[in-house]
């Protein structure tokens, strides 16, 4: 049944994007999840432990909820606003995703102006990929937006 989910913030401690999408990632079990944000921040390249700066893709906080460990075995596709050659996070998290996940099942793109905040989950139906569910929000995949305060 389709539907629509609209959520405002109204703290800076939860991230309601984060909670929707990582829990639709574990219901819907998608074979591609597209990402797409303004800015990620992803400080460093992957290391045993993270300890500079914040990680979207390993949020301390999410322990085995972390956005990495949800997407494993699954075609992630990263799309940014910043150019990836210029962009440190940009370039950190992608090349994290491609160690975690492998590098055939990542795939990153840079759109001039774009800034989409969304999370697309596709699988196979009937032998054919569709979206099976759309998340849209109005924040990065940044701290603030994503990680908890604290």
């Amino acid at each position: 049944m389709p539907g629509v989910i609209v959520s405002i913030r109204d703290s800076d401690s939860i991230s309601y994007f984060k909670e929707i999408s990582t829990s639709l990632i574990q219901i819907v079990d998608p074979e591609e999840v597209i990402i797409s944000s303004g800015y990620f921040e992803e400080k460093d390249t992957y290391k045993e432990t993270f300890t500079r700066g914040y990680y979207f893709s390993t949020d301390k906080n999410m322990k085995d909820q972390s956005v990495l460990n949800l997407l494993r075995n699954r075609k992630v596709i990263l799309i940014g606003l910043h150019d990836i050659e210029k962009d440190t996070d940009f370039q950190n998290l992608y090349d994290n995703f491609k160690i975690a996940l492998g590098y055939s099942n990542v795939t990153a793109y840079v759109k001039e102006k774009w800034h989409a905040k969304a999370m697309l989950m596709r699988k196979h139906i009937d032998g054919e990929m569709h979206t099976v569910v759309g998340i849209f929000g109005s924040s990065n995949c940044t701290r603030p937006a994503f990680g908890h305060s604290g």
